[in-house]
């Protein structure tokens, strides 16, 4: 049986996360804040993008939220971000968004062996391909929008597609191209618009990567591309090339990973995960090298031993190669398990009334993923100030 540690829950609720160091490195994080300072000053030319990849605690939009809000309240809004056109899966949800997918369409991802030969994922790791002439894909925005930017996938297959702008025609689309590609598709729409939907005009093939919702006015973005059940390593299943492409277009000023609960369950080698991380690392920066990066380490998370919850010893083994891999690669690294509480914290929250911890002992409720996010702005927000 693996080896674990056990913690009395007296003893979590006497961390004090807020006096523990649990920001790394931050002077890596130097021209994220420096973007954020134009921002600020209102000489900013462009918005400030942070885009991070991470698992199901990233997927459900919760811990991000908290640090978009605190982001955006703090330097402007730039607009919701990129997330998914269509649902690739079926309990898909994020804040302030809804999805939804016609007949004939079914989303994929990297978790899904051999979905894509050609490693053809788009920037999240996920699609929705849908075929037949009743065939449709939307997504709706329940914050102001000034513009899209939809990213297509076209092909020999591919034939043309509508959009529809809350029910009205918004334009159509050839998708049809010699080999297959990656289609951006920039509109701007009306004040007041929510729902984009494209849908097939002749029956043939389309894919339907994601959706960038913009502003007029530059401001904060953060992007929660998160798949439930992923490790990082699963990343390596996107083309290098695709995916160097992807994030060349998105132009991210902070890139962020945010794993490891997943690869706390499992029993590899520490040193070979070690090289796996830096390699989709190294694979991300290469497609924006300006960019600022960040690794999120992983929450709590425990496992039952007897009739008891233990936190396992993997994921501050997890935690430490995160850090380890932060240093090496010159990025910054937010320990997520001492900003939380440390150690026993899952257990402890589980109990509590109303609970910020799930009873699996791997999730957390929404006010779980709040003091996370809110831990996480405040070391970001902290070691910004002490800067200017």
């Amino acid at each position: 049986m693996r080896r674990c540690v056990a913690f009395a829950v007296a003893a979590v609720l006497a961390v004090s996360p807020a006096s523990a160091d649990v920001l790394f490195g931050d002077e890596h994080l130097a021209t994220f804040f420096a973007e954020l300072k134009a921002l600020k000053t209102g000489t900013a030319k462009h918005d400030a993008i942070v885009t991070v990849w991470g698992d199901s605690h990233t997927a459900a939009d919760g811990w991000t939220s908290v640090v978009r809000s605190e982001l955006q309240g703090r330097f402007g809004s730039g607009g919701r971000g990129f997330v998914t056109l269509g649902k690739p899966w079926k309990s898909h949800g994020q804040k302030q968004v809804t999805f939804a997918n016609g007949p004939g369409c079914e989303g994929r991802s990297i978790l899904d062996k051999d979905a894509d030969p050609d490693g053809a994922y788009g920037l999240g790791g996920a699609f929705v391909q849908c075929r037949g002439r009743r065939a449709f894909v939307s997504t709706t925005f329940k914050e102001h929008v000034d513009a899209v930017s939809m990213q297509l996938g076209g092909g020999p297959e591919a034939g043309t597609v509508d959009l529809f702008l809350d029910g009205s025609f918004g334009g159509a689309r050839n998708l049809h191209m010699a080999v297959p590609t990656v289609i951006p598709w920039v509109v701007h729409v009306p004040a007041g618009t929510a729902e984009f939907k494209i849908q097939s005009h002749d029956g043939r093939p389309f894919r339907a990567y994601g959706i960038s919702g913009h502003r007029r006015e530059t401001g904060a973005v953060l992007d929660a591309l998160g798949l439930n059940g992923s490790r990082a390593e699963n990343l390596e299943r996107i083309d290098e090339l695709h995916l160097l492409q992807a994030v060349a277009r998105r132009k991210p000023s902070l890139l962020v990973l945010a794993f490891g609960t997943n690869e706390a369950g499992d029993d590899g080698d520490l040193a070979l995960y070690a090289e796996r991380l830096t390699r989709v690392l190294d694979k991300l920066r290469r497609g924006q090298p300006q960019a600022a990066c960040l690794l999120v380490g992983p929450p709590d998370r425990a496992e039952r031993v007897g009739d008891h919850w233990e936190t396992m010893t993997r994921i501050l083994a997890v935690s430490d190669v995160q850090r380890r891999v932060a240093r090496e690669a010159r990025c910054a690294f937010f320990d997520t398990l001492a900003a939380i509480g440390g150690p026993g914290t899952v257990e402890a929250w589980s109990h509590e009334d109303p609970p910020r911890a799930q009873r699996d002992h791997v999730h957390y409720t929404w006010g779980g993923y709040t003091a996370w996010g809110q831990a996480l702005a405040d070391a970001l927000l902290g070691a910004f100030d002490k800067r200017l």
